[in-house]
């Protein structure tokens, strides 16, 4: 499909197809799990001959779309009733179209974002109840993989994998997209080798490779991110006496230190200021701007914002001066201000509605509170959980689906069901 579609767009993509239909047919749904992440994956990159996968990645999606109507015509599995919280959160976003300055792209992103959740909740909770923990383990086996990649195409071709020569990339676009790769790969390997069995030469390799490349990226975003779920995870687990000391002395401790503390200075005094861009922290990177601009944008539709792609638009073609001088690249790069531009503050409260009650469904609260703590922060810096086609929006849904997946079976095995199918976690497995 890559060799392809680097000769000839149309090709790739002709092989793309016959390929999803060829693994349809053979009931080979994993293996188009698998194909969609590593399209979106890898529509990240910013390399030249790959550009043809961000037409792919429609057409994957396109054709999953479909084949989650077919199963769902054929009563293999039922319409998620998650899906229902979800519909206010798109009724605002259509509504809001009235005011966007680019009606036809809002509509397309609108209906993407409809059908990239439909068919997450749909399709891929359906084979994470089929396949189970098999299936996140080679989504594992994925990420492992691109990592691994990045390192021996470094040597190769260093203007691809490090950005502007000094940060690391690996395959991604840029050093901040590896940083989100391994915040979202983090939590996934400590749940999966906490729950399955991998050899330890192999956990021991992989949680070495995620460090390198955290530290190589050199991602601030990533690094607190992370530093905040694993001090979440193992502060919530143990005696109920050391989870009260944590929650009520040890967090409210880090907090005072944290607000009393400067980081400029500690940094600076450590000789960490070049590697932390101590001088780009007043301004995030221009990110101080871009959410004054967007505050600006904000307060001319407040409730319902001006559709999908309006904060695109305004941010490339009505940008401040400001903005502009600071050499900000992108958009709002925060997911909540994205949210609020586009969809209003009623859509961001409906978005954030429709989370909650899809996390509420994770039994699991002390992985899941460090777990959602940790990509919510990060989502703070970063515009991915607004994008219906970004790599790291759809790992953090079908991780936390399968969350949801596990808790049902989890359940199952400790109410002793024989025989009782009216349970909810007993139709999921039936299905």
């Amino acid at each position: 499909m890559l060799i392809a579609g680097v000769a000839a767009s149309v090709l790739g993509m002709a092989i793309c197809a016959a390929a999803v239909v060829y693994l349809w047919y053979r009931e080979l749904h994993s293996s188009i799990v698998i194909l969609f992440l590593f399209v979106l994956i890898l529509g990240d990159s910013r390399v030249d001959i790959f550009q043809f996968i961000k037409d792919l990645r429609v057409e994957v999606m396109m054709l999953i779309f479909l084949i989650t109507i077919f199963e769902v015509r054929n009563q293999r599995y039922k319409i998620n009733a998650i899906m229902l919280y979800l519909l206010p959160f798109l009724a605002v976003a259509l509504l809001a179209l009235i005011f966007s300055p680019t009606i036809g792209v809002a509509f397309s992103k609108t209906i993407s974002f409809a059908i990239f959740y439909f068919v997450l909740f749909n399709y891929v909770h359906h084979k994470l109840q089929v396949y189970g923990i098999q299936l996140m383990a080679d989504v594992l086996y994925l990420i492992v993989t691109l990592l691994i990649l990045g390192f021996i195409f470094l040597p190769l071709f260093p203007e691809f994998i490090s950005y502007g020569g000094t940060r690391y990339n690996g395959i991604m676009g840029n050093p901040n997209g590896m940083g989100m790769l391994v915040t979202l790969a983090t939590p996934i390997t400590a749940y999966l080798f906490q729950k399955h069995s991998f050899p330890k030469r192999f956990k021991t390799f992989v949680w070495i490779l995620i460090t390198v490349s955290l530290l190589m990226c050199s991602s601030r975003n990533a690094i607190f991110s992370i530093s905040l779920f694993w001090m979440l995870y193992l502060g919530l687990r143990g005696t109920p006496a050391r989870r009260i000391f944590f929650m009520f002395v040890f967090l409210p401790g880090v907090a005072i230190i944290l607000y009393k503390v400067d980081l400029e200075t500690v940094f600076t005094t450590l000789g960490l200021d070049a590697y932390f861009r101590v001088k780009e922290l007043d301004s995030g990177s221009g990110r101080i701007f871009a959410w004054a601009h967007a505050y600006e944008l904000i307060k001319k539709a407040p409730l319902i914002g001006c559709g999908f792609s309006c904060e695109e638009y305004n941010f490339t073609n009505e940008t401040s001066f400001q903005l502009w001088k600071s050499g900000h690249q992108g958009g709002v790069h925060n997911s909540y201000l994205a949210f609020a531009v586009n969809t209003g503050f009623v859509g961001t409260v409906f978005f954030l509605g429709f989370l909650l009650n899809a996390a509420r469904m994770v039994r699991n609260w002390r992985f899941l509170i460090p777990f959602m703590f940790s990509i919510l922060f990060s989502a703070i810096f970063e515009s991915w959980l607004f994008s219906s086609l970004s790599a790291f929006h759809v790992l953090f849904l079908i991780f936390l689906v399968f969350l949801i997946v596990d808790t049902n079976k989890e359940e199952l095995l400790v109410s002793n069901l024989a025989g009782d199918f009216s349970h909810e976690a007993a139709k999921g497995v039936i299905r």
